[in-house]
């Protein structure tokens, strides 16, 4: 097996930095190189990574259509790695809606707005009612549609988990407000029958 000089290293590290990597024909993803990454390097990556989906605020996208692939300068919404464009490889979220013309044609509309959104619906009777959650993904985009790139389906996945696990987060902050805050209306029935009680005593 014929071994790489450290030209052709330097060359592949650079491509792999960039997220894609050329091998032979076919275009590998970086999920694919990162397979055949040290552990401890993998572990470092999936770190980075972490910390970039920590700091992400939703909605992602909100008012006006941010850069599409075709640009040179599109990044992964996750790692912000760039190489998400025409002609490499690439995985995308999109979604929208186009107005009816007639049978066979329907256009984008300046007067549409696209949304996105996640939710948690609590279950509800006639004596209690359970907390709602909702998470805005995309929201007042403009004409409608709205596109979101990943540089990898591993990319897309970790977007995914991040939606449920902030839509989680969320539903535990409203459900935990709602017991405290049934706790305290106990306390104050339960104050207000002592002093009741302590006033018909003393008559």
């Amino acid at each position: 097996m014929r071994r790489e000089s450290t030209i052709q290293k330097v060359a592949t590290a650079r491509r792999v930095r960039s997220g894609r990597i050329e091998i032979g024909s076919r275009v590998r993803s970086y999920s694919e190189v990162l397979s055949n990454v040290p552990s401890t390097q993998r572990a470092k990556t999936h770190a980075r990574d972490g910390r970039r989906l920590a700091a992400m605020r939703f909605p992602v996208q909100k008012g006006s259509l941010r850069a599409t692939a075709k640009t040179k300068t599109g990044r992964c919404l996750v790692c912000r790695r760039t190489g998400v464009h025409e002609p490499n490889a690439f995985t995308f979220l999109n979604g929208g809606a186009l107005r009816k013309v007639n049978k066979r044609m329907s256009v984008m509309a300046s007067d549409l707005e696209g949304f996105l959104s996640i939710g948690f619906h609590g279950g509800h009777s006639k004596t209690e009612s359970k907390p709602d959650a909702v998470l805005p993904i995309a929201e007042d985009v403009r004409f409608g549609q709205f596109e979101l790139y990943f540089c990898s389906t591993s990319c897309l996945r970790k977007f995914f988990n991040l939606c449920v696990d902030e839509l989680e987060q969320r539903l535990t902050r409203k459900m935990t407000a709602k017991s405290r805050s049934s706790r305290h209306a106990g306390n104050a029935v339960a104050t207000s029958k002592s002093i009741a009680g302590r006033r018909s005593l003393r008559r």
